[in-house]
């Protein structure tokens, strides 16, 4: 089962991942995404990412988004407080779809159903703060959540972070329904199936439910 962000749910992770561990440097991340509404540049409300202290380090996987070049994109923020974004083709709604992106050796590449869909190059994070996983909320000044509007009505499966740069073929893999745990389980930092308490299966932390109501829906099976 997926979550819905629907009842008004988002989600934030009760401890942080620490900037040792090297989210900050390579990294990979991926997660399953479906929506109804198409993407807009009417508000900003995220799938899901990670933020630090003051937004840096910064990593969004954003639907909607005020700024239009930011809408369907993967938005990194780099040391030096620029933000840079990898804008995605339009995916179709109402269809599950495999997104993430990979950073390695100064280039960014967004993936879409385990195809590149867009590349840029750019710096790492400075990783001067640890992080925590955000998910289906929208973002505030100082890198929280929200909570008074904009959760994001979206669904979402299987988030993951890894500390290295995956290859085109391990990111098909993955859009093909391996499961995260069978790509590099060596370097996977953070992987949450977003079902039932929502424990990160990891490093042990909890992604907890800000307000709203979860709501379980169904997802393509992984194996």
């Amino acid at each position: 089962m997926a979550l819905s962000g629907s009842g008004g749910a988002y989600y934030r992770s009760n401890a942080t991942i620490p900037s040792s561990v090297g989210l900050h440097s390579n990294y990979t991340r991926h997660m399953w995404v479906k929506s109804s509404i198409a993407p807009s540049a009417s508000n900003f409300r995220l799938l899901g990412g990670h933020v630090g202290a003051g937004q840096n380090p910064h990593e969004l996987l954003d639907w909607n988004h005020s700024s239009s070049s930011y809408v369907r994109s993967n938005q990194h923020r780099a040391s030096s407080g620029a933000y840079t974004p990898i804008q995605f083709a339009a995916p179709s709604t109402g269809a599950w779809h495999a997104m993430g992106c990979t950073f390695g050796d100064g280039e960014f590449k967004g993936y879409v159903d385990g195809a590149v869909d867009g590349s840029t190059t750019g710096v790492p994070d400075s990783g001067s703060s640890d992080v925590e996983i955000q998910l289906l909320g929208a973002m505030s000044f100082g890198g929280l959540l929200d909570v008074s509007s904009q959760c994001a009505e979206f669904e979402v499966a299987e988030y993951a972070y890894w500390n290295v740069a995956l290859t085109a073929d391990e990111m098909a893999s993955l859009a093909k329904g391996f499961k995260a745990f069978r790509i590099r389980p060596q370097n996977l930092v953070f992987y949450s199936p977003c079902i039932r308490l929502l424990q990160e299966m990891k490093g042990g932390r909890t992604l907890v439910k800000q307000a709203g109501t979860d709501t379980p829906v169904s997802h393509p099976p992984v194996r």
